[in-house]
């Protein structure tokens, strides 16, 4: 069965094809959608519940109702990279913190973060775990 299906950078992915791809896959642990201009929070709303790693970095579509998403169907969530959405926002990230207790990988380079969310990530991870870049 699938367990880690890399879709980064194709050019004619689309919400369509992704929800309907997702409709079919049980077994997905990874699931990389880095730079994928059509694909959006419509399609993270169908995420399945064994996905370990997500990758949606360089995604202008998504938003934080894919973050918000991903933390309530995802609850082995480990690694997660939305580096370089420009609309990713500390309420998407703060609901992702609340939900997601498996989470040891956070890539939000680029993001649009407060202090506050930044302080709140260095006591989470440590000071020499985290870099704002």
């Amino acid at each position: 069965l699938l367990q880690t299906l890399d879709l980064s950078n194709c050019e004619y992915l689309n919400d369509g094809l992704m929800v309907n791809m997702l409709l079919k896959t049980t077994s997905l642990t990874a699931l990389s959608l880095s730079g994928n201009v059509n694909v959006t929070d419509e399609s993270t709303a169908r995420l399945p519940a064994t996905i370990r790693r997500l990758f949606l970095d360089r995604c202008p579509g998504v938003t934080d109702r894919s973050v918000v998403s991903a933390a309530t169907l995802c609850p082995l969530l480990c690694e997660f990279d939305l580096r370089g959405n420009q609309a990713i926002t500390d309420t998407g990230l703060l609901a992702l913190l609340d939900k997601s207790t498996n989470l040891h990988t956070l890539d939000i380079r680029g993001c649009p973060v407060s202090g506050a969310l930044t302080e709140r990530l260095k006591k989470l991870v440590g000071p020499l775990a985290f870099e704002s870049a």
